[in-house]
């Protein structure tokens, strides 16, 4: 709940620039900017706070020129994003997003293109004229043609509203997948550290039918969502910390004795140990004890555990 606290204090200082905003006559150009300013702050606060990170894939594909972007839609996060990696991008959102307070009124001015869903016709016209005024002015544009947040592992399916964008605009189409709800899942307000995957993909040029582009274009970003999302789920796997017993029963090999003692050892992450299969205490103690018995020299139990540590690249260590 820390981020969100923090989230909240963030936003509430760029309130106090909406006045002085509004005495300037509300410049795009200038709330764009505190906009990315604000963005920038929340990606930082997630890195730093939340240890949310993301990284980027396929930028040489984006282009310089205005271009109607596709995404899917997996959390709040890539809505903010987009503000920071696309310049002056013009998203088109619903309306309800205007009565979000301080971040409300900067979407309305930048302007963003304000879409109210329960007008569907109105709605798409509205869109495409607003659309075309930003390409005009140099502006790419951002749907989520899926229409809202979708969960990690459903297919993608686009809305009506990107065909028509498509055909009329008569731009380059950038596809952009992002695994963002594996971090940021939908519904939930607990947000978990890793790397947000970014990916640009190869663009589509216009002029194609409207069942062929909606084809391509749904199936190009599929293909590349389930990547990533399986990407993802592998390395929450293999981050998983095997939690071994507290203490362990050692002969006391090197002491001639009967005795044992009780010594604790350290975790490590599961891919840590490429030798031994992940997920139980049980493989890896099958490692050691393999190790040890080709070290048939060793005086004792120590250097007999430093030699399998040696051997099959461990790194667990041992303390009394």
């Amino acid at each position: 709940m820390a981020f969100d606290g923090l989230w909240v204090l963030w936003t509430a200082l760029f309130g106090l620039a909406i006045p002085v905003l509004l005495s300037l006559g509300s410049p795009p150009g200038a709330v764009r900017r505190l906009t990315r300013l604000w963005v920038r702050g929340i990606l930082l606060l997630l890195s730093g706070v939340v240890g949310l990170k993301y990284a980027l894939q396929g930028w040489e594909h984006a282009l310089n020129t205005p271009t109607l972007i596709i995404a899917n839609h997996q959390s709040t996060w890539e809505t903010l994003a987009a503000l920071v990696l696309f310049p002056d991008v013009a998203i088109v959102a619903k309306s309800e997003l205007l009565r979000i307070p301080v971040m409300g009124w900067y979407l309305k001015h930048s302007p963003m293109i304000v879409i109210d869903r329960d007008e569907a016709s109105k709605a798409l016209r509205l869109m495409t004229a607003q659309s075309r005024a930003a390409v005009a002015a140099g502006r790419s544009v951002l749907i989520f043609p899926e229409g809202t947040r979708k969960p990690v592992g459903d297919s993608v399916e686009f809305k009506r509203g990107v065909e028509l964008l498509y055909r009329t605009l008569g731009v380059p189409v950038l596809p952009v997948v992002v695994n963002s709800g594996c971090y940021w899942p939908l519904g939930r307000a607990l947000k978990r550290p890793g790397i947000i995957t970014v990916a640009c993909l190869e663009p589509i040029q216009p002029g194609l039918s409207a069942a062929i582009f909606t084809k391509t274009a749904e199936g190009t970003i599929q293909a590349r969502k389930a990547i990533l999302e399986s990407a993802a789920e592998q390395v929450e796997l293999d981050c998983h910390t095997v939690e071994p017993p507290s203490t362990t029963f050692v002969p006391n090999a090197g002491q001639g004795d009967r005795l044992g003692t009780e010594r604790k050892l350290d975790p490590v992450s599961a891919h840590d140990r490429p030798s031994a299969k992940r997920g139980t205490w049980r493989d890896t103690s099958a490692v050691l004890s393999a190790a040890m018995a080709k070290a048939p020299g060793m005086a004792n139990w120590r250097a007999r555990a430093a030699a399998a540590a040696r051997q099959y690249g461990s790194r667990w260590s041992l303390r009394r």
